[in-house]
């Protein structure tokens, strides 16, 4: 297993020149609109619903380095204002106009496009591919005209598909808030995909053809899973699940309802040689239900854990105590053989996408959960996620959570990510 550990990956003041800061404005809504004819280009407008918190003249988003800009305008009450932007690296700044910069919402919309070369050979996933900001949920709308030698896959429901001529037509909506929209397009028949469907979720899955094999396997483990962890935290937040295979993919990484797996790391599931789904499902609760703090790194010592820890309990729930203290001991043993009192030997709170996160993460859960007693444990993370479902969660929220169960259990897990080694090997 540990031939395939990855990293999951997983901006306003009236005063005159005020750079926007994520406090002052919140996007509640983005409605995109993708067109590809066949060439190397495809182009997108994005209107952002804009919330106003407090007046602004100047607003901050990210945008990918590979956007070509062909126009800002804001939309009021049917008039059509351009305006002045400046790009910066990953970053647009936006001039809002005087009269405006007082209003309760605005509505930006954005003209662009993106070079596509890559999609016509293969599967191409994309991200940062709308303007957006960091730590803001918001809802998203897409649609999507295309050629249909092209398939489409993103991770709001697929409310709609449509053909007319050449062209297909797709309605994807995400009403949840989430941080950012993913596409995934694929070249026709490039991708093979199968169903299910547990309670009202439904399941979609798009394999490479020569991973076919695996199918029935990755939904029996998937489904499973999903069950156990729906009972153990409680209901889904999305109404679907989609799982797409990646040639030359580097990993897997868990999104809101959307799931990319990387090719080799398919095969070596299918091989028994990576068991991947139980902590790429836990994630949908920890890391794409309950979401990131993506500007407080200690945020790693939360969500990694958390997710690995999970994992480790659905083994314990379908093979039994005696493999999950194996696989507990398993931890111990690689980080006190091949990290103890080294230079990567870090304290949790430091060690980030480190592998020291993935072995010391799990086993200082496990300490708390320990400490708490089983009752107690599953009660405070049902209720975690029930807190903070569809909003973000920093190291802060956390250990406050845990400070409001018991003061001990906050000054307990605080010390054991604050210092080296392991404790009670």
């Amino acid at each position: 297993m540990n031939n395939f550990f990855i990293v999951l990956f997983t901006v306003l003041s009236i005063n005159v020149l005020c750079v926007s800061d994520p406090g002052n404005f919140r996007i509640s809504h983005c409605n995109i609109s993708l067109n590809y004819h066949g060439d190397s280009l495809f182009t997108l407008n994005a209107e952002l619903t804009i919330n106003l918190l407090s007046p602004t003249n100047k607003i901050k988003l990210l945008i990918s380095e590979d956007m070509l800009m062909r126009g800002v305008e804001l939309r009021s009450h049917g008039a059509k204002v351009n305006l002045n932007y400046e790009i910066k690296g990953d970053s647009i700044f936006i001039d809002l106009p005087h009269k405006y910069a007082s209003n309760k919402t605005v509505r930006i919309n954005y003209c662009y496009a993106i070079n596509i070369d890559s999609v016509k050979n293969q599967v191409t996933q994309l991200y940062f591919w709308h303007p957006y900001c960091k730590n803001m949920l918001s809802q998203y709308r897409l649609t999507v005209h295309a050629k249909n030698d092209i398939q489409f896959f993103s991770n709001g429901e697929l409310i709609s598909k449509t053909h007319k001529g050449a062209v297909d037509s797709y309605l994807f909506d995400m009403k949840q808030n989430i941080p950012r929209l993913s596409l995934v397009m694929a070249p026709k028949d490039s991708l093979i995909s199968f169903s299910a469907k547990v309670n009202n979720t439904k399941f979609m899955y798009s394999l490479l053809p020569g991973d076919t094999s695996v199918a029935t396997k990755l939904i029996n483990e998937t489904t499973a899973a999903f069950t156990w962890l729906s009972e153990l935290l409680g209901g889904y937040l999305y109404n679907n699940l989609t799982f797409i295979g990646i040639p030359d993919y580097q990993a897997v990484n868990s999104q809101p309802a959307f799931i990319l797996m990387g090719q080799m790391f398919v095969r070596a599931f299918n091989n028994d040689k990576y068991d991947f789904p139980p902590h790429e499902l836990a994630h949908q609760w920890f890391g794409s239900g309950v979401m990131v703090r993506q500007n407080d790194p200690r945020s790693w010592c939360i969500y990694e854990p958390m997710a690995e820890y999970l994992k480790m309990m659905y083994d314990e729930k379908t093979k039994g105590r005696e493999f999950f203290v194996k696989e507990l001991k398993e931890k111990v043993d690689e980080f006190v053989n091949d990290y103890e009192g080294k230079e990567e030997d870090k304290p949790l709170l430091e060690s980030g996408a480190s592998r020291v996160t993935y072995l010391k993460g799990p086993y200082i859960m496990n300490q708390l959960h320990q400490l708490m007693g089983d009752a107690a444990w599953r009660q405070f993370i049902s209720s975690l996620f029930m807190k903070y479902k569809s909003k973000t969660m920093g190291y802060d929220e956390f250990v406050g959570a845990l400070g409001s169960v018991k003061k001990d259990y906050a000054e307990e897990f605080s010390r054991l990510v604050s210092i080296k080694g392991m404790k009670d090997k």
